[in-house]
């Protein structure tokens, strides 16, 4: 994970991935300064009070602008994150314009999932797609609810029987990657083992490999 702390090669990173890390450094840096806020006001009237419980003083009375001060910020903090948090989703509901776009067709069923190209090709339990590509998948189920899931990725969609949801993705390393899709929705006995393997290739590869997969 890529948090303030580690920045190594951002550059390689998908970018669903690199926004919810924004997001996630985001509400870091806000609960990291309302812990820092809420001791340090703590501390504050604690000393304060004893200084002047020590000089005969009434101690600490009211504490109207630090109630004040304390809404601000809260508010503030609240504000941030709910901003943070929008930002987050909206940039996930707006796919890249600016790259190469390949939509699939995913059907889960028990315990599976076929993936449809534009060519009418369907693969069952292995994705493959091109790197620096904008890949959507648009999801549905054959039978009970499924959620896909590709956690190198950041994404999720619900499959549901006679409806759609879509996700979005971009690749941005080759390889092949093992279980990389899996099902989030408890589906029945075969549901740990209702997996897929993804294959990313470079451009070319992929324009051979679907040259060679016509319709099924």
């Amino acid at each position: 994970m890529i948090t303030l702390f580690n920045l190594a090669d951002l550059a390689t990173l998908p970018p669903t991935v690199l926004n919810w890390q924004s997001v996630f450094n985001m509400y870091l840096v806000l609960g990291v300064s309302g812990a820092i806020f809420a001791y340090g006001l703590m501390f504050f009237y604690i000393l304060n009070g004893r200084r002047k419980s020590s000089t005969g003083g009434m101690g600490v009375r009211g504490g109207g602008r630090g109630n004040l001060l304390t809404l601000i910020v809260v508010t503030g903090i609240v504000i941030a994150a709910f901003i943070a948090g929008v930002e987050g989703n909206s940039f996930m509901w707006n796919s890249p314009q600016n790259l190469p776009t390949l939509t699939i067709t995913v059907h889960a069923y028990q315990w599976g999932w076929n993936f449809t190209y534009p060519n009418g090709y369907t693969s069952t339990d292995t994705l493959t797609v091109p790197a620096n590509t904008t890949v959507i998948l648009n999801v549905t189920s054959e039978d009970v609810f499924h959620d896909l899931g590709i956690p190198m990725f950041d994404v999720k969609a619900d499959a549901i029987p006679g409806q759609w949801d879509a996700l979005w993705f971009v690749a941005t390393q080759t390889g092949i990657y093992p279980y990389a899709i899996r099902c989030y929705e408890l589906c029945g006995v075969g549901h740990a083992y209702m997996t897929a393997n993804l294959t990313v290739l470079t451009p070319s590869e992929f324009s051979f490999w679907y040259a060679h997969h016509g319709s099924t």
